[in-house]
């Protein structure tokens, strides 16, 4: 999955479906592959359109998630909710690369806290998993005591090393592979 694909990316909504626990849960994932033989399947008048549906659907959200900051019980139900209204869609399409790499529209309508890491992978990305399975565990065990501090989104990315000196994924080895993983809660929730 990831090293066939020029772009992966793995998004948990915590608490997506009606179960409180982490053995129902879902992930959505979205894989990027370059293509230079297919057309865009996606006029730009739609992906207009769609970016401006997003814009608004973000500042719904938004509303939501001050509710959900203001009360943090209510953090399985409305993660339920906006994870069924939009996430884990299945769709294939071919963009335009802009289009793809800022898939997201109306994004800074939501203000968040963001934590993020990276490291690098192991040959059979069993330390992927293991930090994946540490957050999802503490959320979990937060959630038993009436805590939601990470009530936004867990996202996790792969990138190819990189020489630049500066660069997270810094790394002599230009096959290396690098796990980034945010970990975003919204603005105003405690914890």
């Amino acid at each position: 999955m990831v090293l066939g694909n020029d772009q992966t990316e793995i998004f948990y909504w915590p608490f997506n479906t009606p179960e409180l626990g982490a053995d129902n849960d879902h992930i959505w994932v979205k894989q990027w592959q370059r293509n230079t033989g297919l057309p865009v399947s996606v006029s730009a008048a739609a992906e207009a359109f769609k970016k401006w549906c997003q814009g608004y659907q973000t500042e719904f959200g938004d509303h939501l998630y001050e509710y959900m900051a203001r009360n943090p019980s209510s953090a399985p139900f409305v993660n339920c909710l906006l994870y069924r209204a939009v996430g884990g869609k299945s769709n294939k399409e071919v963009l335009k690369a802009p289009d793809a790499i800022h898939y997201q529209a109306g994004i800074d309508n939501l203000p968040c806290v963001d934590l993020e890491m990276g490291f690098k992978v192991n040959e059979d990305f069993s330390n992927v998993v293991v930090a994946w399975k540490y957050v999802i565990d503490q959320l979990y065990e937060y959630a038993r005591g009436g805590k939601f501090p990470f009530n936004l989104t867990l996202e996790m990315r792969f990138v190819k090393s990189s020489t630049m000196l500066m660069s997270s994924a810094y790394d002599t080895d230009p096959n290396a592979i690098y796990c980034m993983i945010e970990v975003l809660s919204v603005n105003n929730t405690d914890g």
